[in-house]
Order: C-alpha cells, then sequence, then structure tokens
C-alpha cells in the first residue's frame, strides 16, 4: 500500500456493546504524500457472519508470495507463518474489483485472527478484519470506491490548489534502545513478549 498511487472512500467500522461505529473518509494517496478528507460518521448494527467458502487452495495467497510488489503490505512472511494459521478462503467483491480473502487465523489461543481482501490484479488489500477469539468482529476496514489511476484535484484543468491539505509520510527504522531518544518522549518497551512475538528495530 505504501508505494501505491491511489484515491478512494474507505469506511472503518468498530465493533462495541452490540453496535459499530463507522467512520468514512476519502484518501489521497500519491507515493509518500497523503491527504483525507472526513466525509461521515454514524452508529449501526453490524453484519458479524462470515459468508466466504474456506478451505485451502494450495500455495501461498499473492499477498504474501516474495518478489515485485511485496515491498509495503508482508515484511516478515516468515514470522506470520510462524504466529498465524494461513489459508485463503474464496473471492470477494469489494469496491467494484475482485479481491482475494486470505484468514489468519491465530496459532494460541485468546488471540485475534485477521481477514484481509487483496486486490486480484495488484495485490492491494481492499478491506481488513480483526476477529475475536471467541469468534465476534471487533473491528472491518473496507474501501467502497477506490481508483488506482487517479487525478488529484489540483491537477484537474481548473481544480483548486490543496497542496496545504497533503502531508508527507516517511518510514524510518529506529534502534529499539533509541526509541526515547528519536521520538523526543518517553517510549515504553515490553520486559516479557508472549509466546511467538519478538521486538525488532
Amino acid at each position: 500500500e505504501n508505494n501505491t498511487r491511489y484515491m478512494g472512500t474507505r469506511t472503518m467500522i468498530v465493533h462495541s456493546g452490540g453496535t459499530g461505529h463507522a467512520t468514512t473518509v476519502r484518501l489521497f494517496v500519491d507515493g509518500d504524500r497523503r491527504a483525507m478528507e472526513f466525509v461521515s460518521s454514524e452508529s449501526k448494527q453490524p453484519k458479524t457472519s462470515r459468508h466466504w467458502k474456506t478451505g485451502y487452495l494450495g500455495g501461498l495467497p499473492s499477498l504474501f508470495r516474495p518478489g515485485r510488489g511485496r515491498k509495503g503490505k508482508i515484511h516478515d512472511v516468515e514470522r506470520v507463518l510462524q504466529n498465524y494459521e494461513l489459508r485463503t478462503i474464496g473471492r470477494r467483491t469489494v469496491a467494484g474489483r475482485e479481491g482475494e480473502g486470505i484468514e489468519l487465523k491465530s496459532r494460541y489461543p485468546g488471540r485475534c485472527s485477521y481477514v484481509i481482501v487483496a486486490d486480484c490484479e495488484n495485490r492491494f488489500p481492499l478491506a481488513f478484519e480483526v476477529w475475536k477469539a471467541e469468534g465476534t468482529k471487533a473491528v472491518e476496514v473496507q474501501f467502497q470506491e477506490i481508483n488506482f489511476s487517479p487525478v488529484f484535484p489540483e491537477e484537474s484543468k481548473g481544480g483548486k490548489e490543496k497542496k496545504s491539505s497533503w502531508i508527507q509520510v516517511t518510514h524510518q527504522a529506529i534502534l529499539l534502545d533509541r526509541l526515547s531518544e528519536q521520538a523526543g518522549f518517553p517510549v515504553w518497551t515490553t520486559q516479557e513478549l508472549p509466546a511467538g512475538f519478538h521486538l525488532t528495530s
């Protein structure tokens, strides 16, 4: 996702107390330039059932395969496979695009599992779900519409300049013992890690 140019509308629903709290935003992403516009916020009754044809379809899903296109998505496939049982769970259309459903089921009790819907053409994550250990949905994020060949407002003919709304996003690896120094505020790190977890810079 980090290196993809796109413009789209995305909704995040956080489920709590039997109600889903939905927030919708419009995203503008051009490499390391980002902009976001608030669209709406509301509460709704969640759809928590899974409509998937589950099963192993052979090999790693495209999102997890090494090679071109993986940068910015899953950096440590080996670590993921140590902690989660990985399987493809059928196709699903998101924002008018065909996606491949991928389930990451925790190998350890009491932990959340995840579902990702990866675009079949470019591996972009179109949807993401967090499932609690007891089988109820905690969070779901999904694009309602997305354009991978966008014309941003300031690029269109007669469009108003909106440079001030863009922010620059960069990623930098920092050594664990220098987190507080680099961040400029105290950063706590855990003394004991759950099974399968490792601290990395």
